[in-house]
């Protein structure tokens, strides 16, 4: 797995992108990243962190000409997987406000809105400052990866 491939995709296609060391430290054991390929292009990654109490969904990313495909709610369900295999019983993400999809996404996918951080984001370009909507999945009844593979 290429960190910096991930990095790039991150960059490119993202508002709050991760450095090629983060991916890294993530490859090299700190948590997951798991990868959306079409042939031998990476046009999807999510990336995870295996906290001591749960997993956190650190970021998911998904390259525009390939959104509303099914990538997105493919990687957000064997984000899912890990986290139970990581013997985690919770999954928790952050989006800025007006992440309206992504927030479809992790509705639809049995995620919650636990909270806000007020004035979280910073928009570098416009120095002005978003909310970030906190969520999380109970995953005490998500089945096994042996029983999500179809």
């Amino acid at each position: 797995m290429d960190a910096a491939a991930c990095a790039a995709l991150d960059r490119d296609h993202s508002p709050v992108f991760a450095q090629t060391s983060s991916y890294a430290r993530l490859i090299d054991g700190e948590g997951c990243v798991l990868l959306c390929e079409q042939g031998t292009r990476l046009v999807g990654v999510a990336a995870l962190a295996n906290g001591v109490d749960a997993a956190e969904l650190l970021n998911l990313v998904v390259e525009p000409s390939m959104r509303r495909q099914g990538c997105a709610f493919a990687l957000l369900r064997h984000a899912c997987v890990w986290a139970r295999d990581q013997e985690r019983s919770l999954i928790l993400l952050e989006i800025r406000a007006s992440n309206i999809a992504a927030r479809l996404l992790y509705e639809q996918s049995g995620f919650r809105v636990d909270g806000v951080r007020a004035r979280y984001y910073l928009d570098t370009k416009s120095g002005l400052r978003e909310d970030a909507i906190l969520m999380s999945k109970d995953l005490t009844g998500e089945l096994k990866h042996d029983d999500t593979d179809t």
